[in-house]
């Protein structure tokens, strides 16, 4: 059994093309991860709306808002997005369509 080995030019080249791909996967791998931070910085961001906020919430986690107002995870919606819990609550109650459905400094 005999093995070929590469010229040294080629395996440099195979070496480059590997490193050259190693550092995009990099590049994008923080590209990602600096895109996240700025995402979760707009879920708290007060030029947000509530909505809005839940809405960048819901999307970065891939969930939605509960529908009852007793379920845990809407605390944690308001810690992660600097809502108060009434205000989580408000906007339960505008989904569903019930009473003071109106959003925060609108007139109804």
């Amino acid at each position: 059994m005999s093995y070929e080995r590469s010229a040294p030019s080629e395996v440099g080249l195979t070496t480059m093309s590997t490193a050259d791909r190693r550092a995009a996967v990099l590049r994008e791998q923080q590209e990602r991860a600096t895109e996240r931070q700025e995402r979760l910085a707009s879920q708290r961001s007060p030029l947000h709306s509530p909505q809005e906020r839940i809405r960048i919430w819901e999307h970065l986690h891939s969930l939605s808002l509960p529908r009852s107002p007793n379920h845990s995870l809407v605390r944690v919606i308001a810690a992660e997005t600097d809502i108060s819990v009434p205000e989580i609550h408000q906007e339960q109650r505008r989904r569903a369509g019930g009473a003071d459905s109106t959003p925060t400094g609108m007139a109804p």
